[in-house]
Parts: structure tokens; sequence; C-alpha cells
């Protein structure tokens, strides 16, 4: 098990605010109501402390498919989608990755290494039903196919994970 960097997750969250702030300010009064992907996660999201080494393996580049592809198969894993930095990236990137039950990451396409993530635990269903509507691998990059509904309206109380979001 490997603890995930503070620094990193510092500026994960950091990037997450700034972003969030340019678009704030951007968006005047014109449309207050649509967050940037950035706000969306900031509000439904946390960070993790935890990384383990897991069983699942994906390709570099394929993590919406293969965290998609486990969840399919199983229940033991929970998609997560959100922002993650590794060694070599200089900004955060929307990444996808998988949790347990205690809440320590499987991340199926990055090396076990100096990482940070900060996301939102979806119910399978929710990943689901959006990728056969979708007809696309990642949650929140493919929101434009649904008119932008996560951007407006934010995350439906059924998409969040029960056991990580609790009233």
């Amino acid at each position: 098990m490997a603890q995930i960097s503070s620094t990193l997750t510092q500026q994960v969250i950091g990037y997450l605010n700034a972003v969030h702030q340019v678009c704030q300010s951007a968006a005047g009064n014109a449309q207050p109501e649509i967050m940037s992907s950035e706000s969306l996660v900031l509000r439904y999201g946390r960070s993790f402390s935890q990384r383990v080494r897991t069983q699942v393996r994906g390709m570099k580049g394929k993590c919406f498919q293969t965290c998609y592809d486990w969840i399919l198969e199983n229940d033991s894993l929970t998609y997560c989608e959100g922002y993650a930095i590794c060694n070599g990236l200089v900004l955060p990137v929307l990444h996808a990755w998988l949790v347990c039950e205690q809440g320590q990451v499987h991340d199926p396409t990055w090396k076990l290494g100096n990482n940070a993530y900060f996301g939102v635990e979806l119910e399978r269903k929710f990943v689901l039903d959006t990728v056969a509507q979708t007809k696309s691998y990642g949650i929140i990059s493919s929101d434009f196919r649904l008119d932008f509904s996560l951007h407006r309206n934010g995350f439906p109380a059924h998409a969040l994970a029960r056991q990580f979001h609790q009233s």
C-alpha cells in the first residue's frame, strides 16, 4: 500500500479551484448554473489518501474503458472519475480509477508511484447506463452528448455511490 502525496493532492485541489474561479469569473451572470468539469468534481469529489497494487490491468491511455470493463463484470470495486496527477505531468488530467470498500485507489493504467487523485465515486448502474446512452467511455467527458446535463444540474443522487456519499 502506498500513501498518496499530500503535496500532489494539494496541487490537484489548487488546480481545480483555480479553473473553477476562472470559469466563474468568465461566465459572470451569463450562465452561472453551468459548471466546468473541474467545478463538478470539486463539488462532488474527494481526495484519496491511499493507493494499493491491483490485479486489474489496462493499457495506458485507456483508463475510462478499462474501469468500465472491470465494473461490467465485477462489483467488488467502484468506478471513480475525476482529476489525477502522476510523475511527468505538469497539470492534473481527467482520469478514471477504481476504489475498494475501504476507499483505497486501484489504478489499472498508471504505475504505482507518486500520484494524487481527487474524484467522484459513481454507482455501477449509472455508469453503465450513461455509457450506453452516450456510446462513449468517460462520464464527465461525454456529458456533451447528454446536452451537458451533469454540468448544468450536477450529479443526480442516484449517480453517487451510496457507500461513499452518505447524506
